[in-house]
């Protein structure tokens, strides 16, 4: 234990030995297991590695300990590094709940309530007092830490220390929240794992800020958020995530993940049904590094293609492609492209599509949505995702595939995107409002340039389309960090494409619209498009039979044009009278 914990504060402390000696700590673990923690007979690469995962308002995490504290973490596939939520700060939002059940791996016993990280209880915290922004940009340079093992005071007289936090917006669910937090270090352990991993003086972000809604409390049941993301975003220059696949020689990592059914599961937090989990039954979750889940039959996991490398954020993000995405027999991509980049979001819970295909897929279902205020930045004033209320089901199934000539389908039953709140059924689906360089694209932005028939726009600079957590009701996810890839395999027999009755599942489709005159319809949006006819001369657009008609002055302009060459012909044969008039009596 004494080897493990110097090597690693060496390597904490000097980036270059960091990158040399950490490769030949690698080394010597792999012929000497001793030199960690050990706990039983699990080596790096016999065996693929198994992390209990927690699940808790449809968002999924796994304990750890930092400085000494007993966390919980929920997972984040967008941001990296380790985020805590600060103990008595807004930050800290916990459900008052004394019996609170520990369920996602199984474990029946009970246990007090969490009170997130206490920065001031820790003996191994240092923090940082830099003015500086932490971040990975364009402009931004390299960050070095000001370490210091005082905790900053932010009361009112210490004014100054407010210089020493930082502000960051964050996406969940399509809403827009502010993130601010100090940049700290702490000893982190993560003890499900044998040989356990201990990191001294490992980068953290101690939060401040409350980014958990009250009607919206996916994150009330923890103490902060981890990334599961590369670490080439990371900027501190260090991530926990690629440790974890570096030490234990894994570059395939799967989620097999049991979410509970929308019935248990309510929106709010203030339900009485959201603990009643006593009388159900709840499958063990987990994260397995080094391959597949032991229940899966590996051949069957449908694989994307392999994604562009080469910018940090493609290289730490888990991007991949889907292809001519449908429902009710429409291509939804029809005039647009034929594939668009996607990610998994498992920061939130639902599905996220970009304005032009939310508003397509929407258009063909049975559901009641509320009218997008293009012009706020967010997409709901409220601290709701704004949500269509479902009228009918079973809701159609969204159809996609993951590569372009692929002839299996990955079939995703709308119904399991359904929450429930004060008995009505919303659909999880939301605008997207990020794209692959994490920036935020306002949606009033898309209205202006992503028209719903046109023209073609670069899926690479666009919204990405973002699978939350709730597709995970049916997916296990398989991510192989080498080539880049992202599979999915499908737990349910339900879901696969050879038994959904499309007939049953697609009789609440929204009926075909029938085009009028000369319109055209158009399927993605079941709608008639009006003919062109401002684009021809003196016709318009006869708005009751959908024609192209000749403009009511056309004939008035006619009757004045003959009117006008008339009198001018008369008004020329009057002075031809006149002229050969003077003549004659000239010539007389």
């Amino acid at each position: 234990m004494f080897v493990t914990n110097f090597v690693y504060d060496v390597l904490n402390q000097n980036l270059f030995l960091k990158r040399i000696l950490f490769f030949l700590f690698v080394l010597v673990l792999s012929n000497e297991t001793s030199c960690i923690e050990n706990n039983g007979t699990q080596t790096f690469s016999e065996k693929v590695l198994q992390i209990p995962l927690e699940i808790s308002n449809n968002r999924i995490g796994f304990n750890i300990i930092i400085g000494d504290q007993h966390l919980r973490l929920a997972i984040d596939t967008l941001v990296e590094g380790i985020r805590l939520f600060e103990k008595m700060s807004p930050a800290c939002n916990k459900l008052i709940h004394s019996n609170r059940k520990e369920y996602g791996t199984g474990n029946s016993k009970f246990s007090e309530i969490r009170n997130c990280y206490d920065p001031k209880i820790s003996s191994s915290a240092t923090w940082c007092y830099n003015s500086d922004k932490c971040f990975v940009g364009l402009y931004s340079s390299v960050y070095s830490c000001d370490e210091h093992a005082e905790f900053p005071d932010f009361n009112n007289s210490n004014i100054s220390n407010l210089a020493l936090l930082h502000n960051f917006q964050r996406v969940y669910d399509g809403i827009i929240q502010n993130e601010i937090s100090l940049e700290g270090n702490d000893m982190v352990i993560i003890p499900s794992l044998s040989p356990r991993l201990v990191l001294q003086n490992f980068p953290i972000k101690l939060i401040r800020s409350n980014i958990c809604n009250s009607n919206w409390p996916t994150l009330e049941d923890f103490d902060g958020l981890i990334g599961i993301v590369g670490s080439s975003i990371s900027c501190r220059e260090s991530s926990l995530w690629n440790n974890l696949m570096l030490l234990y020689n894994a570059s395939i990592y799967s989620f097999d993940i049991n979410i509970d059914s929308y019935e248990l599961l309510p929106m709010t937090s203030n339900s009485e049904h959201l603990h009643k989990i006593e009388n159900s039954r709840y499958k063990p979750s987990f994260l397995y590094l080094g391959g597949p889940s032991p229940y899966w039959s590996f051949n069957n996991v449908i694989w994307s293609e392999s994604k562009q490398t080469g910018a940090i954020f493609e290289d730490a993000l888990n991007l991949f492609q889907v292809y001519n995405i449908g429902v009710c027999g429409v291509n939804l991509m029809q005039g647009i492209s034929s594939h668009w980049t996607s990610a998994l979001d498992f920061g939130s819970s639902c599905l996220s599509l970009p304005l032009f295909l939310y508003q397509r897929l929407t258009s063909w279902l049975p559901v009641s949505c509320s009218e997008i205020e293009y012009n706020n930045l967010q997409i709901s004033n409220s601290d709701i995702p704004l949500l269509c209320i479902v009228l009918k089901r079973p809701l159609p199934p969204l159809i996609l595939h993951l590569e372009e000539r692929s002839l299996t389908p990955i079939v995703i039953l709308l119904d399991d995107l359904i929450v429930k709140n004060k008995d009505i059924d919303y659909l999880c689906l939301t605008v997207s409002i990020i794209n692959s360089v994490g920036n935020i694209i306002p949606i009033y932005i898309q209205k202006d340039h992503f028209d719903t028939s046109g023209p073609f726009i670069a899926p690479t600079n666009s919204p990405l389309i973002l699978f939350g957590t709730l597709v995970l009701k049916s997916f296990g996810i398989t991510v192989n960090s080498q080539s880049g890839q992202v599979g999915f395999y499908t737990k349910n027999t339900k879901n696969m494409h050879s038994n959904i009755n499309y007939e049953v599942y697609n009789q609440h489709c929204t009926v075909k619209k029938f085009c009028l005159g000369n319109s055209t319809y158009f399927a993605p949006t079941n709608e008639c498009i009006p003919p062109p006819c401002s684009s021809w001369l003196l016709y318009n657009l006869d708005e009751t039979t959908n024609t192209c008609v000749l403009s009511r002055l056309v004939p008035i302009a006619i009757v004045a044009t003959v009117v006008i060459l008339t009198t001018v012909e008369l008004h020329l044969m009057y002075m031809k009278q006149v002229v050969l008039e003077r003549a004659r009596l000239q010539s007389s």
